[in-house]
């Protein structure tokens, strides 16, 4: 189970992925900002989320496509 959650941040060489660590924190943490602020008293905005999300997306694609080598 480590093996494959160690291959998932690691590229072919088995070095440690800077942008694919990052990825992960940053998805990551626009979780737990979002369960944060609904678990105090917020009210959950879908729209907002949906367009925080699809930035997130984007960005990500954006940076693993100029990479070229994933």
């Amino acid at each position: 189970m480590i093996q494959f959650l160690r291959s998932g941040f690691t590229t072919k060489e088995g070095e440690l992925d800077d942008a694919r660590v990052s990825a992960f924190l940053l998805v990551l943490t626009f979780i737990c900002n979002t369960c944060y602020q609904t678990y105090n008293g917020h009210a959950f905005d879908m729209q907002n989320f949906g367009i925080g999300a699809g930035a997130l997306t984007a960005g990500l694609g954006a940076w693993f496509g100029i990479r070229k080598d994933n």
